[in-house]
């Protein structure tokens, strides 16, 4: 089956579909038509996501990053589902996004009471028409992400860092490596969550200080702009030297009395990051000790929307390890690509209900040994109506997995 994947967040989200189970069939980005970074932002009228926010109508309901729970308060995470679901219909051709067009959905989340809040996104989804819907933890997303794209078929003991908006999540596995492409995993520890410690606090203060810099308050109906801008300076920051002071290009720079300017040795001595960096040295140890035994850490995955700021490397790379750590060119599509790819991995409610029951051993070298869903047979992608009526072929999707 296809596969959307989404990064659920407290304010925004990430989508991406996985069509087809070959080895060079790599998710694309659905976004909102605007952005990747798609707002959890909807209206009774039917505005949606960044369209929605632009409106800035009296009726917009949108997450907030100041909790560190799920957005699940109706009535709003309601209308951002249908019209998340209407995106995917509209996004595949005016294709149902429904198990019996091949089409599911996993929803990879960050809370500390996932327990609670999974069966209720799922019940969500399912009322406004995804019919395979299931959660699972972000840890794991990122994981499967890994192993998909990057795992070379040798034993591991790996311990994957998540980090999001409002929680970030540390998770310690035990790969055993058999052949080429074929691995099982013998153990997992439990999810450590963080809840509070994520991305929303660190782009709070990096937006207090944009606006401290203008004149005069900017009008209203800017706040995606200069949102945007600071995910793009925070990129760039994290492409400079540790001393070196990336300057403000973005928006409105001609209406600020100065500009803002940031290295990454600034932002280390934030208070934020402080403590950032004291609890991630805590949880990963203990987190490696609830495997038993000897847990070398080859290997510590980093990734989440969260670890778009460069500083989350180096607060793991402080916590007394030599393992190299792992990172892929975009951290901000990790989880929903991973999420995309975990029903190819194992039986994805697997893992959270069952820590350590081993995920079961799959050669993902070959398209016949991915799981099939729902007890339907596997479709092959469906065409979009441009496709089909000028007769083109439904060709495979080629690139490079390795980043």
């Amino acid at each position: 089956m296809n596969t959307f994947g989404i990064d659920y967040q407290r304010s925004s989200s990430v989508v991406f579909l996985r069509e087809g189970v070959a080895l060079n069939c790599l998710p694309k980005s659905v976004g909102d038509g605007l952005r990747t970074l798609v707002p959890n932002a909807a209206d009774p009228d039917g505005l949606w996501a960044s369209r929605a926010v632009n409106n800035r109508g009296p009726k917009l309901l949108s997450g907030s990053m100041s909790k560190d729970d799920l957005w699940l308060t109706e009535p709003g995470p309601s209308l951002f589902w249908k019209g998340l679901y209407q995106r995917c219909f509209s996004y595949l051709g005016q294709v149902e996004p429904t198990a019996k067009e091949g089409y599911r959905l996993v929803a990879a989340i960050q809370t500390s009471d996932y327990t609670d809040s999974a069966p209720r996104l799922e019940a969500l989804c399912q009322s406004v028409g995804f019919e395979d819907a299931k959660c699972m933890l972000a840890v794991d997303a990122l994981l499967s992400r890994w192993i998909w794209e990057q795992y070379s078929g040798e034993g591991k003991d790996v311990t994957v860092v998540a980090v999001g908006e409002t929680v970030t999540e540390v998770r310690s596995y035990r790969v055993k490596g058999k052949t080429d492409h074929l691995f099982s995993i013998s153990e997992s520890g439990p999810s450590i969550t963080l809840p509070g410690i994520g991305s929303a606090s660190w782009l709070r203060r990096m937006l207090e200080e944009i606006h401290s810099r203008f004149k005069e308050p900017l009008p209203p109906g800017n706040d995606l702009v200069l949102h945007d801008a600071t995910i793009e300076f925070v990129m760039r920051l994290g492409q400079s030297n540790t001393d070196q002071e990336i300057e403000w290009t973005g928006p409105f720079r001609e209406r600020m009395y100065s500009v803002p300017r940031l290295s990454l040795h600034t932002c280390l001595e934030w208070p934020e990051v402080v403590d950032l960096q004291s609890s991630l040295s805590t949880v990963i140890q203990e987190s490696m000790r609830s495997l038993g035994g000897q847990f070398s850490r080859d290997l510590t995955v980093i990734g989440g929307i969260g670890a778009i700021w460069p500083f989350v490397r180096h607060c793991v790379a402080a916590c007394q390890t030599q393992s190299p750590i792992w990172q892929s060119s975009n951290p901000l599509e990790d989880v929903a690509r991973g999420a995309t790819y975990w029903p190819l991995l194992g039986e994805y409610p697997v893992a959270q209900a069952q820590p350590q029951t081993p995920i079961r051993s799959l050669d993902v070298s070959t398209a016949e040994s991915a799981p099939k869903a729902s007890g339907l047979p596997d479709r092959p992608p469906v065409l979009p109506p441009w496709k089909r009526q000028s007769g083109l072929k439904n060709t495979s999707r080629k690139g490079n997995a390795n980043e």
